[in-house]
Formats: structure tokens, C-alpha cells, sequence
């Protein structure tokens, strides 16, 4: 209920009430009359003040329970974002974890093989050594690759990376 309303209903309660008592009591002065008159009018004032308060308290109320709600609903998000931010942070440990292993095979692979070929240059077969240093190409570029991304991921961690944006159009078609 509006406090608007509830200042309606005093009014008209307080008028309802002074005019029925009026009509039952009459006009004739008395001195009981009077003294209960002053009761009333007491009662009435009292009345009148309540409905005041009333309605000047509930649209307080209304606000704390509003701000309570609010308070609430941000409490909730904290907590997802809390719950989000762990994830996020178990799937970067994971990543770190992973990254030795991704970085050490193709290293490893560089290294044996380099190795083999430094060792048994002359023991090797034009073929043997063909494989042998088509073995350190591909792992160069895993390597490489693995690095460039590393380094892309670190540009997209600062705020300084800008995008490089360029149209793929020829012809007016797209290229795919």
C-alpha cells in the first residue's frame, strides 16, 4: 500500500468519524460532552500523527528493503565472480603446468637430433640424414610457434596490444 493511500484512508476516516459523531451526538453543549469531545480530538491528533508517520516511514522502509535486495543480489555475483576467478585461475595453472612439457619436447627433439648428426655424420645415410634434419625443422617450428604464442599471449595481457585489422576482400567476395 502507497503511503499516498494510507494518508487518503486517515483523512477520510478522521472526517467519517467527526461527522458521525456529530450526527449522533448532537450540538447540545454539555460538560461531559466536552470532556469526551477532548478525548476524541486526543484520540484523533494521535490518529492524525500515526498516519503521518506512517506514511512517511514506510517509503523509508521500502528503501532499506530495496538496498537489502541490492545488497544481496551483489553479495551473489561476488561469489560467482570469486567461484569464476578460480576457474580461471586453475585453468592458468594448468597452462603453466602444461608449458614445460610443450616447450621441453620439441627442444628435446631439436637437441637428440642435432646430437646424432653431429656424432655419426659420417656413419648416416644421405636419407638418415635427410630425416634427421627434417625432424629438427619440425621441431624448430613447433618451438617457434609454441613461442609465438606465448608472445601473443602476453601482447593480449598488456593493454598497450592494439588489433591489425585487414579486409580479406577481392573481387568483392570474401577469400576463404
Amino acid at each position: 500500500m502507497s503511503w499516498q493511500t494510507t494518508l487518503i484512508m486517515i483523512v477520510s476516516g478522521l472526517s467519517l468519524s467527526l461527522f458521525s459523531y456529530q450526527f449522533y451526538m448532537g450540538n447540545t453543549p454539555n460538560i461531559a460532552e466536552e470532556l469526551y469531545s477532548l478525548k476524541l480530538q486526543i484520540i484523533y491528533i494521535l490518529f492524525i500523527i500515526s498516519g503521518f508517520l506512517l506514511a512517511f516511514l514506510k517509503p523509508k522502509q521500502e528503501q532499506y528493503e530495496l538496498t537489502e535486495q541490492k545488497a544481496y543480489h551483489l553479495g551473489e555475483q561476488i561469489y560467482n565472480r570469486d567461484e569464476e576467478l578460480e576457474k580461471l585461475i586453475e585453468v592458468k595453472n594448468e597452462f603453466l603446468r602444461n608449458l614445460e612439457h610443450e616447450a621441453h619436447t620439441p627442444i628435446v627433439g631439436i637437441t637428440s637430433m642435432g646430437q646424432i648428426l653431429f656424432e655419426s655424420y659420417d656413419k648416416l645415410t644421405d636419407n638418415q640424414r635427410r630425416k634427421g634434419l627434417e625432424e629438427i625443422a619440425k621441431s624448430s617450428e613447433r618451438l617457434s610457434s609454441l613461442v609465438n604464442n606465448m608472445i601473443d599471449l602476453s601482447k593480449l595481457l598488456s593493454l598497450n596490444y592494439t588489433l591489425d585489422k585487414k579486409s580479406l576482400r577481392q573481387n568483392s567476395k570474401f577469400l576463404i
